[in-house]
């Protein structure tokens, strides 16, 4: 009978899908690889079918994840969680304005019967309540459950060289380049290699608003030449940019606007301001320096240990590290796995260091009402504190401290639209360490 491959495609969040099973045919394509590559689908409509082809490069930046094998295993639940959670990592790519993006899942079936549309309506369930799960907590700022696409393929032998032979999670750039290949246990690809990722805004009547739709370029300041990748903004003014040669020093260049702008201020895509751009004959410039490219290249911060055995040596008596603990949305109860993980650490410093104070200050983004979120800051503040003292911490060590939205970080301010990064920047908790 002849196979044919379930194919999921969806743009920016609809996705599911993932799976552990390890079997691929021989020579896949890996990391490095350029996909040329047309795959014939059948498409369904109200019952009826027609074919269709999938093409590769398309112009998209693509994530292609496969449930199941030709063997006629499938995945589970928790192989679709684990790939909603590389989903929300990367969704610089996959954010709901990304429209130059695509998640797909495709699964092998013998035909295009009950029995695999039950199958797509299991994975579709399941997506749903991952969605809906994730959705509640600020480790998602926007919705899951987006609208998608089925696409039957019929398949009976996979090429050598084919894209469906790769591994189980593969990112494919839009020019058909496989960015990365791997089993979804060991897949961690966190962008582009060797890219800088920043926002692009421009200050009119005291307000600082993204600029869409601008080229972004890199001045190789070795060879005198623009780099041949290049990015346009997108709607929150963000972009990205590969690096060829990371030894060189680089301006980046904003493409002139006209008269529309006649001011440009390069930030992070969290919204953190770097510097004013001067005006050129090529546009808007500026040279970027070491501490610039730390800051556009997303490096992950030290852990909150190593940080603070550097402030136990040193002269400092005060120490403040900024930290990401999540809660349900509007709560103040601490559920998250990872979140706990990093207050253990901050248990274990205080228990080790018995002269240390500490301050648990806790600060909300400007999306509802100031008094609520003043109050609410305040609750998680002191949730923490709780955390604390029931694992043996002296309750007159510690103290909570809520700031509401008093002190964001950016310009996302009350009735700022903004994009989740840019509210994720602003909501976190900080932890202030006084030597006694």
């Amino acid at each position: 009978m002849k196979h044919l491959l379930f194919f999921f495609s969806f743009a920016a969040f609809a996705f599911f899908c993932p799976a552990q099973t390890k079997t691929k045919a021989p020579g896949g394509p890996r990391a490095g690889d350029k996909i040329v590559e047309s795959i014939p689908y059948m498409k369904d409509s109200a019952g009826s079918f027609y074919q269709r082809n999938f093409t590769f490069p398309n112009d998209a930046f693509t994530l292609l994840y496969r449930f199941g094998e030709l063997n006629g295993t499938r995945d589970t639940y928790d192989s679709v969680y684990q790939m909603v959670l590389h989903v929300y990592r990367l969704n610089r790519y996959f954010g709901p304005r990304r429209k130059a993006s695509r998640l797909t899942c495709y699964i092998f079936v013998k035909e295009a019967n009950a029995e695999a549309i039950a199958l797509k309506n299991q994975i579709n369930a399941w997506t749903k309540a991952i969605g809906d799960s994730m959705v509640k907590t600020e480790r998602a700022g926007y919705n899951f459950n987006r609208p998608w696409q089925v696409l039957f393929i019929t398949d009976t032998k996979i090429k050598p060289k084919s894209i469906l032979g790769a591994a189980k999670a593969t990112v494919i750039a839009a020019d058909g380049l496989v960015l990365e290949s791997a089993p979804i246990s060991a897949f961690k690809f966190k962008g582009k290699r060797g890219s800088v990722k920043g926002k692009i805004l421009t200050e009119k009547q005291d307000k600082k608003l993204p600029v869409p739709n601008v080229m972004v370029t890199l001045l190789n300041l070795k060879t005198g030449k623009e780099e041949q990748d290049s990015s346009r903004t997108d709607a929150y003014g963000d972009f990205e940019i590969s690096v060829a040669d990371e030894s060189a020093d680089y301006s980046i260049i904003v493409k002139s606007h006209g008269t529309e702008v006649d001011n440009i201020i390069l930030a992070t895509q969290a919204g953190q301001e770097i510097s004013r751009l001067k005006r050129t004959e090529r546009g808007f410039e500026y040279k970027l320096i070491p501490n610039d490219v730390v800051l556009l290249t997303e490096k992950e911060s030290e852990d909150i240990s190593l940080v603070f055995s550097k402030f136990g040596g040193s002269k400092e008596t005060d120490l403040k590290v900024s930290e990401n603990i999540l809660y349900a949305l509007g709560q103040y109860k601490i559920e998250d796995a990872e979140s706990k993980r990093i207050l253990d650490k901050v248990v274990k410093i205080l228990k080790d260091n018995p002269k240390v104070t500490l301050e648990v200050i806790s600060h909300t983004d400007a999306q509802g009402d100031d008094a609520s979120n003043m109050t609410l800051s305040e609750k998680r503040s002191a949730s923490v504190i709780n955390y604390f003292v029931t694992r043996g911490v002296d309750k007159k060590r510690v103290k909570a401290i809520g700031k509401g939205e008093s002190e964001v970080r950016n310009r996302c301010l009350n009735d700022v639209d903004c994009s989740d990064k840019e509210h994720e920047y602003n909501r976190r908790t900080e932890f202030k360490f006084t030597k006694g």
